[in-house]
């Protein structure tokens, strides 16, 4: 279902019944990593997550880990507020 390089990939796999009695396939919650290493960044004009993913971890499809660290549904609204200091999981390797 996903890619190896998602980090939905290693999440387990469930089951459901619905209400007509199929059953239905689902991913567990997917539990957040706890970095110990751990910097901040404050978004710069114009900045997308990706973009200060990239700036800060080299990584542009690292941006996740950046909402993981700070709680984040929705990539688009971090970087919404010019001057927001986020916090980065620098000690959080990706997951291949």
């Amino acid at each position: 279902m996903f890619d190896s390089s998602s980090r939905y990939d290693r999440v387990e796999d469930d089951t459901l019944l619905d209400g007509q009695g199929r059953e239905v396939s689902y991913k567990r919650i997917r539990t957040l990593p706890h970095g110990e290493e751990e910097t901040t960044a404050i978004v710069r004009t114009g900045e997308r997550i990706d973009q200060l993913a990239y700036r800060v971890l080299g990584d542009p499809r690292r941006f996740w880990q950046i909402c993981d660290a700070n709680r984040a549904m929705w990539p688009g609204d971090l970087a919404k507020e010019l001057g927001r200091r986020f916090i980065v999981p620098t000690g959080v390797e990706r997951q291949l």
